[in-house]
């Protein structure tokens, strides 16, 4: 077992690899199916949406009753925390047992940022010490990940995994909470709650508040995507499932979260998705990659098509100073420089659908030329890594009835 000390922004144990079983673990994951009078907790404004077993350890199925009990017998937050000396388990499993927070169904499970009851709502004298959680979904998301807060400015992220036990000191200000689930995945755990009795201290009544997540997803309003490999180009030759991995799959990750946060996704695609052979093409035009990398990136394009709130910006740029000695007299394309389509990105943002982004049609020698006249010409003949298309020119008439004139 590994053990994590989380002291801000309040105790918390992480520990992984707690269960010796994994084979009854993932018995007890597949007994969920098994429980067939789930209760629902919240709904629409309620700040949650997850599931619990009936009260009682008759309503839990035997291997994950075998799991909890384990826990109570092997975990002793007394001498992990060092904070009380009594608490102890309820072992009827009020307040935890079951849960499952699911989104295979369309349910949009989330639970809102909240902090726990901390009175026992049938022993009135017992006050709620610890929570203890153990993950049971072997399929990991970040969407399962616990956010934990104080309230104020500290917080901080626990990663949720199979066979994971996390705890932590309840209290009036151990706010947490699990953000929207990803669509098709359901987040499995056992809960285990520890009491005291006697001096109940402060008694706290569940509260939900999910002014965090409300921060966070207000933050911003689109997402910029521009992140993938380019170059080398032989790269997507040579190791086409790295150019997957990040040009395609990263970009459809990247749509999953646009969609999760309702936020518009602006990816920046290239002119590479054309054929690459007749020359100004126009963004109705079909598609037909010349390179690799340009399948790559039409890909990804189809990741953004998939979700309605988007914008695809096909673009042709360059660094500058050009960062070669020579450059390609007899291919042609409608360059403009990184800094100049920056500027043009920021004046499209309230579009959508599909804009070529370029400057003047030329050589691409001819466009280097006028800011280094020394720069030297050479001819595709002489470079022999890749093939590359001929003449990739744009019609961008549709990107100059938005942006201010003088940016091109």
């Amino acid at each position: 077992m590994k053990v994590n000390r989380i002291d801000v922004p309040y105790p918390a144990v992480f520990i992984e690899d707690f269960f010796p079983n994994t084979s009854l673990l993932r018995a007890a994951a597949e007994s969920y199916d098994d429980v067939h009078d789930w209760v629902k907790y919240g709904g629409e404004d309620s700040g949650q949406v997850q599931w619990c077993n009936k009260l009682g350890r008759e309503y839990i199925p035997t291997p994950a009753l075998i799991v909890m009990d384990y826990v109570v017998t092997h975990f002793d937050p007394n001498k992990v925390f060092g904070l009380t000396d009594s608490a102890f388990p309820d072992l009827s499993y009020y307040g935890g047992g079951m849960m499952v927070t699911p989104n295979k169904n369309g349910e949009g499970g989330y639970l809102g940022m909240h902090v726990d009851a901390t009175q026992h709502g049938i022993q009135k004298d017992w006050k709620r010490e610890y929570s203890v959680i153990i993950g049971l979904s072997e399929e990991y998301d970040s969407s399962f990940d616990l956010l934990i807060h104080d309230g104020e400015d500290k917080h901080t992220r626990v990663p949720y995994k199979f066979n994971s036990l996390w705890a932590f000191k309840a209290s009036e200000n151990s706010w947490h909470g699990v953000d929207k689930i990803t669509g098709g995945l359901d987040r499995k755990s056992l809960g285990i709650m520890y009491w005291s009795k006697g001096d109940k201290g402060i008694l706290t009544k569940a509260k939900f508040n999910d002014w965090y997540f409300r921060q966070k997803q207000n933050e911003f309003d689109c997402v910029i995507h521009a992140g993938a490999i380019t170059r080398p180009m032989v790269i997507h030759e040579d190791n086409p499932r790295l150019s997957i991995k990040t040009n395609i799959i990263g970009t459809a990750n990247v749509v999953m979260a646009c969609e999760k946060y309702n936020k518009k996704i602006i990816y920046i695609s290239t002119d590479y998705v054309y054929e690459g052979t007749d020359g100004n093409y126009k963004e109705t035009d079909a598609m037909k990659p010349f390179t690799k990398y340009g399948w790559s990136k039409l890909g990804g394009e189809c990741a953004v098509q998939m979700y309605d709130n988007h914008l695809i910006l096909r673009m042709a740029m360059n660094r500058k100073p050009f960062p070669h000695p020579k450059a390609l007299k007899d291919m042609r394309k409608s360059l403009m420089y990184i800094e100049d389509a920056a500027k043009v990105t920021l004046q499209l943002l309230d579009e959508t659908g599909i804009i070529n982004v370029g400057g003047k049609s030329q050589s691409v020698y001819d466009f280097v030329k006028e800011t280094n006249p020394d720069i030297q010409p050479i001819t595709l003949s002489e470079i022999s890594d890749v093939n590359m298309a001929t003449d990739c020119t744009m019609d961008t008439i549709k990107m100059k009835r938005v942006i201010d004139d003088s940016t091109v």
